[in-house]
């Protein structure tokens, strides 16, 4: 299983003597901003594309991982509650045997962009916006988004619970909303979100990791410039964030989904921080 990581000459693992573990970062299938934004400029600052939906083109992207997803002998995966991952995770490990737990810290930058502020685990459950949301922005009061059980896999999500209600500094769409114009400090209090999700993955007893993320996540941990529902395997050393490196492998395209193309592997590409 995972075998494609095997091979790879540009790991580093001896370098160290702190335990590595394989971890595919995956970014989430085409959402309707991405979608837009390929042919023209997109206002981020319209609420149309609050916790931005996926497209047919994304949705099929994910679907046509499921096959082969069982092979990489994925442990557990993380996921971003942004709608755009939750739905990319549960298409393609629809039929993996591992759990998806649910992290705010694999969410994307820029959250003074309404495509990357979320929504509460009963307005996931219900494929709605808030009715405070709604009131402020009554264009929502007509958008739906998938319900969450509706989701292929969604029944392997866990760590549901830390979405019931709003997570201080690093969850919370009314607080984002009322702070927009302080794209500085949002960006800042994203990026400590960052090496929270590194502590999270080291921490991990898992060897094998998946991460259903997104652009920033990805480009900050591994400096990959990926495109959607890429993959990008890579092996990660570390027992704090602090200590974190991580080496890119070779893009896994045995099986590339509908309109990706592999990133450019450049040998001994490593990110630390």
């Amino acid at each position: 299983a995972m075998s494609h990581l095997d091979p790879h000459h540009v790991r580093h693992v001896a370098r160290g003597t702190q335990p590595s573990k394989e971890i595919i970062f995956i970014r989430h299938g085409q959402s309707i901003a991405n979608a837009e934004s390929d042919i023209a400029d997109v206002d981020h600052a319209n609420p149309k594309y609050f916790d931005a939906r996926m497209t047919t083109l994304g949705q099929n992207q994910a679907s046509s991982w499921a096959g082969v997803a069982p092979t990489w002998g994925i442990e557990e995966v993380y996921v971003s509650p942004l709608t755009r991952a939750l739905e990319t995770a549960c298409r393609i490990f629809e039929h993996c045997e591992c759990e998806m737990h649910v992290t705010p810290y694999a969410r994307e930058g820029w959250i003074h962009c309404f495509e990357n502020r979320g929504r509460l685990l009963s307005e996931l459950e219900r494929g709605a916006a808030s009715a405070d949301i709604v009131k402020r922005h009554p264009i929502l009061s007509q958008q739906r988004w998938p319900a969450l059980a509706d989701l292929p896999g969604s029944h392997k999500l866990r760590d549901l619970k830390h979405l019931v209600r709003p997570v201080p500094q690093r969850w919370d769409a009314d607080e984002e909303e009322s702070r927009a114009k302080d794209e500085d400090g949002l960006f800042a209090r994203w990026r400590e979100g960052i090496e929270d999700l590194k502590h999270q993955l080291l921490q991990s007893t898992a060897t094998r990791i998946g991460v259903v993320c997104h652009w920033g996540i990805i480009w900050e941990l591994t400096g990959v410039d990926c495109e959607n529902c890429s993959l990008v395997p890579t092996v990660v050393q570390g027992s704090t964030g602090l200590d974190w490196s991580c080496t890119v492998c070779e893009p896994i395209m045995e099986h590339p989904p509908l309109g990706v193309r592999a990133y450019d592997h450049v040998q001994a590409d490593e990110a630390s921080a």
